[in-house]
């Protein structure tokens, strides 16, 4: 009976051994986990902060520079492309090519160009006259390789890389 008493002495220290090191691991994790979200909370906190910090010098900075006067300084010239210059040199002239300054030119100098008005655009006519003119409004395309070309093309390369 000493023997099972004994045994169940030593297999109830082990079980209470055991327990109490599954306590102190799970205390530990428990502490662990407090200790990291109390680190991350401070990191938030230190972020929103320096968030925060930045709004307000940016909205003070927006406050500056709304409450400045604006100086005025000369623009830069930019340097005038050919065809730029040789329109501002003849101005009575009517440009014969209208696809290098349309986009330049102010609206009203458009419709006199074109002889037309905003709301019913130009005529079939006006169409058909300025299609003679300049020619229809499509993409050429690219031309055909020669003949010599191709050949040579598939006797360095070879047939497999069509």
């Amino acid at each position: 009976m000493a023997d099972t008493s004994t045994k169940n002495v030593l297999v109830r220290s082990k079980s209470e051994r055991m327990d109490n090191r599954s306590r102190r691991n799970s205390i530990e994790f428990l502490t662990m986990s407090q200790t990291l979200q109390l680190k991350l909370d401070e990191r938030r906190a230190s972020q929103l902060s320096l968030i925060k910090r930045k709004i307000v010098s940016a909205e003070n900075q927006l406050k500056k520079q709304k409450s400045e006067e604006v100086e005025e300084v000369s623009s830069i010239k930019r340097r005038l492309s050919d065809v730029d210059s040789v329109i501002d040199l003849h101005p009575d002239v009517d440009n014969p090519t209208p696809h290098t300054d349309v986009h330049h030119i102010p609206l009203r100098d458009l419709i006199q160009r074109f002889n037309t008005n905003i709301q019913n655009g130009l005529t079939t006519a006006q169409v058909n006259e300025k299609r003679e003119e300049y020619g229809r409004n499509i993409l050429t395309p690219p031309s055909s390789p020669g003949y010599i070309w191709m050949f040579t093309r598939q006797i360095l390369i070879g047939y497999v890389s069509n």
